[in-house]
C-alpha cells in the first residue's frame, strides 16, 4: 500500500441531485447520471512523513451515468500552499493506489483534468458553508426550505457504511458551479457537509461483537453447516471440509434462485474458520471463475462475558475496478446484518 496515511477534518459534498441525493441509499441518482464531487479540508493529517494539516483539495467530475458506471470526467484541484512534497502526497492520495475513498472511486474517471494548484478560500459555517476554488469552483451553502412556508429544515443523515463520510448534515446549495475542464451549474440542488477520517483499509471488512454465549455454542453455529445455513440464510448441501468447495442454495428473501458457493480454507476449532468467494456475485448472466476471492474469516475470543467474535472480509483491492464499489458496499450491509443473526441464532438457540 506505500507509505501510511492518515486524515481527518471536513469534507463538503455537491451534486446535481434532489436535497438527500439518492446515492446515499445504493439508489440511482435523480436524473439519471451525476455530476458533483467533493472539498476535502484536512484539519490533521499526514502521508508518511510528510504533514498535510490545513491544506484542501477537490475532486469534481461528470458522469454520463451513475458513479459506479464510470467513464468520468474529473477536474482535481490542490491547494496551492502546498509545497512540492504535499502536493505530490495528495496526488498519490487522490489518485487511488493507497486506499481511501479515492481507492474506490478513482476508477470511475479516467479522463482527468489537473491536478491543478489553486488557492482557496474556505469558510465552514454549518449550513453557511461557502467555498471558492480559484476560479474553478464555487459552493454556497444554505438550509433546505419548506416549499410552502419557507421555514427551514435541518435534517441530518448517518450512513455507517458511507465511504465519504459516515455522518452529515443536509441542506441545499444557493451557488453551485465548476468550469474550465468540466462545466455545470447545479444551484439549488443537493449539498451535505460532515466530518471524515480516513486511512488505507478500504481492502477490507471488519464486523465485531461480543456474543453472551460461550466460544464453544459459537463455534458450533459457525462450523456445523446445518446452524450456519439457519442464520445465514443459505441451505447448504453437506458438511464443511478444508479444501474443499461448499454449495448451496440462498433462503433469504429475494435472493433464492442464487446459489452459493465457497471453498473452506481452515477451521481450526473454537479458534479459526475461513473460506473464500466471489463478493456480491449475483448476476446469473456473469462468469465469476476468473476473478480473484475474497477471503472470509470469523476469528473467536473468550471473553469474561461470552465470545468476542470479529469477521473480515478481505481482498477487495484485488476485485475488477468496475465492481468493487458495489461488492465493497453491499458486503459491508450483509454483514452488518450476518452479526445481527448469529447473535439472535444463539441467543435464541442456546
Amino acid at each position: 500500500m506505500g507509505e501510511s496515511w492518515r486524515l481527518n477534518g471536513k469534507v463538503l459534498v455537491a451534486c446535481n441531485c434532489d436535497w438527500g441525493c439518492p446515492c446515499n441509499f445504493n439508489a440511482l441518482p435523480t436524473a439519471g447520471k451525476c455530476e458533483g464531487g467533493w472539498t476535502w479540508h484536512v484539519e490533521q493529517g499526514s502521508y508518511g512523513d510528510i504533514k498535510l494539516d490545513g491544506l484542501s483539495f477537490s475532486i469534481y467530475v461528470n458522469w454520463p451515468g451513475a458513479i459506479h458506471e464510470g467513464n468520468g470526467e474529473a477536474l482535481i484541484l490542490t491547494d496551492e500552499r502546498a509545497d512540492a512534497a504535499q502536493r505530490t502526497s495528495i496526488e498519490v492520495l487522490v489518485g487511488g493506489k493507497v486506499g481511501g475513498p479515492w481507492g474506490i472511486l478513482a476508477w470511475t474517471w479516467p479522463k482527468v483534468h489537473g491536478p491543478y494548484a489553486v488557492s482557496y478560500d474556505v469558510a465552514f459555517d454549518g449550513l453557511k458553508t461557502r467555498i471558492r476554488c480559484g476560479e474553478y469552483v464555487e459552493v454556497e451553502c444554505g438550509p433546505i426550505r419548506n416549499p410552502v412556508t419557507g421555514a427551514e429544515s435541518h435534517p441530518g443523515v448517518v450512513l455507517p457504511q458511507g465511504i465519504i463520510f459516515k455522518r452529515g448534515d443536509l441542506g441545499a446549495t444557493t451557488r453551485f458551479r465548476v468550469s474550465n475542464g468540466i462545466e455545470y451549474d447545479h444551484s439549488g440542488k443537493y449539498m451535505a457537509l460532515g466530518p471524515f477520517e480516513r486511512f488505507p483499509m478500504t481492502d477490507r471488512i471488519e464486523k465485531r461483537i461480543e456474543l453472551k454465549a460461550p466460544v464453544s455454542r459459537v463455534w458450533r453455529a459457525i462450523a456445523d453447516y446445518r446452524e450456519f445455513g439457519v442464520w445465514f440464510r443459505v441451505k447448504l448441501d453437506g458438511p464443511f471440509v478444508p479444501g474443499q468447495v461448499a454449495r448451496g442454495q440462498i433462503t433469504h428473501p429475494g435472493y433464492e434462485h442464487l446459489k452459493w458457493e465457497a471453498t473452506v480454507k481452515e477451521m481450526q476449532p473454537q479458534r479459526l474458520f475461513s473460506f473464500t468467494w466471489h463478493p456480491y456475485a449475483i448476476d446469473p448472466n456473469v462468469d465469476y471463475s476468473k476473478e480473484t476471492r475474497t477471503l472470509v474469516e470469523f476469528r473467536l475470543e473468550e471473553t469474561v462475558g461470552g465470545t468476542l467474535l470479529v469477521i473480515t472480509e478481505s481482498g477487495f483491492d484485488k476485485i475488477p475496478a468496475h465492481r468493487r464499489i458495489e461488492a465493497l458496499r453491499m458486503n459491508d450491509d450483509g454483514w452488518t446484518q450476518q452479526v445481527k443473526n448469529i447473535e439472535s441464532h444463539v441467543a435464541q438457540s442456546p
